[in-house]
């Protein structure tokens, strides 16, 4: 049996989508799992997303936000700034577009370690540019 750490590491996990499915409940089953464990975890979400709302009933802390091309650059300013106060150490993306912002704001604020978890099979419209999403905004890359 591993010998309990007092590390109280502080993670946060961002979800875009505003549905629920298997990527919203694995999420949501990290970040309840890193509480339990003693870890300070912070959900980034819009407020109007299902993982948002059962967040807020699972205790855990959540910070709002609208995603969206038009408020990106000001998103990635506040974030970036958000991140850097709350000592992030570990940054977990797991959608698209939070993958983009949060990436960005990540390597802004430094937050030392950046994964991306890939939930879904799919093909990117424009693949050059979308494996930057996948190795410079991200230190590793999840699959499940």
């Amino acid at each position: 049996m591993a010998a309990k750490s007092n590390h109280q590491w502080r993670i946060v996990h961002s979800e875009a989508s505003t549905g629920w499915g298997g990527q919203e409940h694995r999420t949501l089953a990290e970040l309840v799992g890193f509480q339990q464990r003693g870890c300070d975890v912070t959900l980034i979400a819009p407020v109007a997303s299902r993982i948002y709302e059962r967040a807020v009933a699972a205790k855990i802390s959540v910070q709002p936000v609208v995603f969206g091309k038009l408020n990106f650059s000001l998103n990635v300013i506040h974030l970036t700034r958000w991140l850097r106060q709350n000592q992030t150490q570990v940054l977990n993306t797991h959608s698209s577009r939070d993958g983009w912002l949060l990436g960005i704001a990540g390597r802004l604020a430094r937050v030392p370690l950046i994964i991306r978890t890939r939930h879904i099979d799919v093909d990117y419209p424009n693949r050059w540019l979308s494996r930057h999403a996948f190795t410079t905004l991200a230190d590793h890359v999840l699959t499940t």
